[in-house]
């Protein structure tokens, strides 16, 4: 499942490395996570996402697999300005 929910941020730790793919430029960036509360950071909702490559800034959003209510399953996607899913990140394998 490519999309990181947020119980994946939880379990990130110093060391890890997680990708952030925008689907507007096809590119990926690879985020080196210092600490748990970085993590955290990069799953807040709201956060204002921006992608080198296509110069466009995105916003995070949490989203439920089942549409129903919002647990440590959400999944985190940042969306354009029309709410589309633009960008989400994947976790890499050390």
């Amino acid at each position: 499942e490519p999309a990181m929910t947020k119980a994946d941020f939880e379990t990130l730790k110093s060391g890890d490395k997680v990708a952030l793919v925008c689907k507007a430029s096809n590119s990926v960036t690879v985020i080196d996570i210092k600490d748990q509360k970085e993590a955290m950071e990069l799953c807040k909702s709201g956060k204002m996402l921006h992608c080198p490559l296509c110069k466009m800034d995105y916003k995070v959003t949490l989203g439920s697999p089942n549409g129903k209510g919002a647990g440590n399953q959400t999944t985190v996607v940042a969306v354009n300005e029309k709410g589309e899913p633009c960008m989400f990140f994947a976790k890499l394998s050390k």
